[in-house]
């Protein structure tokens, strides 16, 4: 079964917010840090949602392993 356009395209953009979140705490940007995250968390959202309506297109332990990802992240920056 083919991946709905927007399921990779929110996969890519979940991505690339996690990256840019990660370079703004490298760099100690606190602003765009919760950008990022907050990026990459709705777009996670996203590809949940179209998990659920397609339920062979992502496995769920893949975006089971991103959202934790996104989780060890945030509690990272957290003082």
């Amino acid at each position: 079964m083919r991946r709905p356009k927007g399921f990779r395209q929110a996969w890519q953009r979940a991505q690339a917010g996690l990256a840019d979140a990660e370079a703004a705490a490298k760099a100690r940007r606190r602003g765009e840090i919760g950008d990022g995250l907050r990026r990459a968390t709705a777009n996670l959202r996203q590809m949940e949602e179209l998990a659920e309506k397609y339920p062979g297109l992502g496995d769920s332990d893949s975006l089971h392993a991103f959202r934790t990802k996104v989780k060890a992240v945030r509690q990272a920056l957290d003082p």
